[in-house]
């Protein structure tokens, strides 16, 4: 017997247990819906099967993907109990936003807070160590050289967006609008030098604090040393400028150096973030099997999870974390379980088209139970965290003649984007996402 419930009152069925079937699944169970609504517009639904022992709310609901047989032989959920299922209306498959051009390959990608001209903006780096400034309507809307040799990272918050690359630098720029010119003006800059990065920067990630407004910014090279800088920011640059007199912002912001640099990982920190809702703590994930959860002002690991395989990418939440691996796997990881004991595994996903290395994994803002993920045999798949079969598999580079790699993707309101190989953004569209 099956008791549905939904959050959307216009949709809303009777409350009063069914006797259905368990060789329903999806298609079956979405014309029951449809007949108790009345027959009219038939519409299309997915559903959540309730596990009644599930500890964590989060993971206390599975996408059904199945037969409802087939879902609770898998689940050991008993025939014979009353189950709970909520519906809701499917995610509607994403349409081709088109794509913007670059000179050489684009290796990172971020979406960044403000609208211009009412339209998502992102920031690329490619590989000739320009970035480039791009609306969601595929409209290029400013270029900035940035870096000698190729831009491995970019991440941005508010108006600040911060780079690294090949070149051992770490530069943070500030948007500026002007006369409908779009620029990335200059604000600081850190070179190995200054006892920063002495390789590749691969990661970045940055956040405002909350009572100076002071950007900071945590990097990650390909020797696995992390840097905290607390600098940067327009005020610095302006402090700098009235000491050295005729000097130009620019030269003036060349000595700036990190708060603090340790070694974090054995090897290469693939990937850096400020964990969302928990001030001063961050993640990093590295090729050397691991993830670890920092406390950044005294640079202690607070929590390590040995994770068997090589993390490509990584994402962080308060509770939990997300990563990509070489074998096309995305793993989510929940970090309040003993990181030593299996559990701390809690789903797989999977997809039975891409089985390329994971290069790019991110949350979407606008749902936070949906990922985004690409792999470099060009292939971008979102997957609904309460299952492991991907919702929408895309070849987004390269077609089935020609193979490119997908180096990277972020989501940006609605959007999901990607850059690759083939030296495209690639943007997907989600209408009525909300």
């Amino acid at each position: 017997r099956c008791r549905f419930i939904t959050n959307t009152e216009s949709i809303r069925v009777s409350v009063d247990p069914l006797s259905i079937p368990v060789k329903l699944g999806k298609k079956g169970l979405t014309n029951v819906i449809n007949h108790l609504l009345g027959g009219g517009e038939d519409r299309s639904f997915d559903f959540l099967v309730y596990s009644s022992d599930a500890k964590d709310s989060q993971l206390s609901k599975k996408l059904l993907r199945k037969s409802l047989r087939a879902h609770f032989e898998d689940t050991e959920m008993s025939t014979e109990q009353l189950v709970t299922v909520e519906y809701f209306l499917s995610l509607p498959r994403p349409s081709d936003g088109g794509q913007c051009s670059a000179d050489e390959w684009i290796g990172s990608v971020c979406g960044i807070d403000q609208e211009i001209n009412g339209l998502q903006t992102f920031v690329s780096g490619s590989y000739d160590g320009q970035l480039h400034i791009v609306s969601a309507d595929t409209s290029r809307l400013g270029n900035q050289t940035a870096h000698d040799g190729a831009v491995k990272t970019v991440s941005s918050c508010g108006d600040i967006v911060v780079s690294g690359g090949h070149d051992k630098v770490l530069r943070t720029w500030r948007i500026k609008e002007s006369d409908e010119v779009v620029s990335l003006e200059p604000i600081g800059i850190g070179e190995s030098s200054n006892r920063a990065h002495e390789s590749s920067i691969e990661c970045s990630t940055v956040q405002t604090d909350d009572s100076s407004g002071t950007p900071m910014i945590l990097s990650g090279d390909w020797d696995g040393r992390l840097c905290f800088w607390q600098n940067g920011s327009a005020e610095v640059a302006s402090a700098k400028k009235q000491k050295t007199g005729a000097r130009s912002t620019q030269e003036a912001l060349q000595n700036i150096a990190p708060v603090e640099t340790w070694k974090a990982h054995a090897h290469c920190v693939s990937e850096v973030r400020w964990v969302r809702e928990t001030r001063g703590v961050a993640a990093t994930a590295s090729w050397d099997h691991s993830i670890k959860t920092w406390d950044v002002e005294r640079q202690d690991c607070t929590c390590t999870i040995n994770t068997s395989k090589v993390n490509s990418c990584m994402d962080a939440r308060a509770d939990m974390v997300l990563s990509g691996h070489p074998q096309g796997l995305v793993r989510l990881w929940d970090v309040r379980h003993d990181p030593g004991t299996s559990s701390a595994a809690t789903m797989t996903f999977g997809s039975e088209v891409s089985k390329g290395w994971v290069s790019g994994v991110q949350w979407c803002p606008v749902l936070p139970h949906i990922i985004g993920a690409s792999t470099q045999d060009g292939y971008v798949s979102m997957f609904d965290m309460r299952s492991s079969r991907p919702l929408f598999t895309f070849k987004a580079h390269g077609s089935n003649k020609e193979e490119e790699k997908s180096l990277c993707v972020t989501w940006g309101g609605d959007t999901l984007v990607s850059g690759g190989t083939d030296k495209q953004l690639r943007m997907f569209s989600f209408s009525n996402i909300n």
